[in-house]
């Protein structure tokens, strides 16, 4: 076993005991003016844990974090698991911000493919790292061209695909901002949210449900939307094949926004 003996050290965990694993415990040790000491590996194969690599135990599975960090007193956790999409990095950030820890991260293995891991490249987490994917970056210009000064129609708005775009869509004034939405109660909590964040911005919180064609009918008459972005809809698919007539009825219920969109335009 290695000994460290330093009282100033930030003392981190490394999330996997594979080849980059090892490769960063041994650039770690071999940088004799870093401040990190590593205290040990966490890995989920149980035929790595109890094992000893460059010198540190693999401690445990990454659920033993919670119960290793203020024990060992770790600053924070590297994550050296390079495959892309990287495998149980939500676990990971979920228990992290439980307990509460920082999450750094070792560079993907397309970045390393040189043989060495070099800790100024340890990095904070990126969206990507998340994602398993590079980010999309919007076309704000487009946008905005497209719902500035505009009337705009989100349907389930009270939803977690509705509500967030909602809140997307009020940054780039549109002349009214239509909330439709079948539940009371979060149809309330978006347009405070709404009203509280953007004060004097246009936002009609309408009750209605799109399977509703004379309730949508007088939406439009009213309101003449001219962008509707369509957010009623199941999403679990388990829970619909469960309840597959519920599924249709929200299958139709884009149908009649469609054609209500039509019948207004043309």
């Amino acid at each position: 076993m290695r000994c460290h003996v330093s009282e100033r050290k930030r003392k981190v965990l490394l999330i996997g005991a594979g080849r980059t694993g090892m490769m960063a415990a041994r650039e770690i040790f071999d940088q004799g003016d870093t401040d990190l000491e590593v205290e040990g590996f966490l890995d989920d194969d149980p035929t790595k844990q109890g094992s000893v690599i460059e010198g540190v135990r693999v401690l445990g599975s990454i659920r033993d974090l919670p119960r290793l960090a203020p024990v060992l007193g770790i600053d924070h956790v590297i994550v050296t698991i390079t495959e892309k999409p990287r495998p149980d990095i939500d676990l990971i950030i979920k228990i992290c911000e439980r307990v509460p820890i920082k999450v750094r991260i070792i560079p993907g293995l397309d970045e390393i493919l040189q043989g060495k891991v070099e800790i100024s490249r340890i990095r904070d987490l990126k969206i990507e790292d998340v994602l398993g994917r590079p980010q999309v970056h919007l076309d704000q210009e487009g946008v905005s061209r497209f719902l500035t000064n505009r009337r705009v129609m989100i349907t389930g708005a009270g939803g977690s695909i509705g509500s967030e775009l909602a809140r997307q869509v009020i940054r780039f004034h549109p002349s009214n901002l239509l909330l439709v939405e079948r539940a009371e109660f979060v149809l309330f909590n978006i347009d405070r949210e709404l009203r509280e964040s953007w004060p004097g911005r246009p936002i009609s919180p309408v009750l209605a449900d799109v399977n509703d064609r004379p309730r949508m009918q007088f939406i439009f008459d009213v309101y003449h939307p001219d962008v509707i972005l369509h957010a009623a809809a199941h999403k679990h698919v388990p829970m619909m094949e469960f309840n597959a007539s519920e599924a249709v009825k929200n299958k139709t219920g884009r149908q009649v926004s469609g054609r209500g969109l039509r019948a207004h335009l043309y």
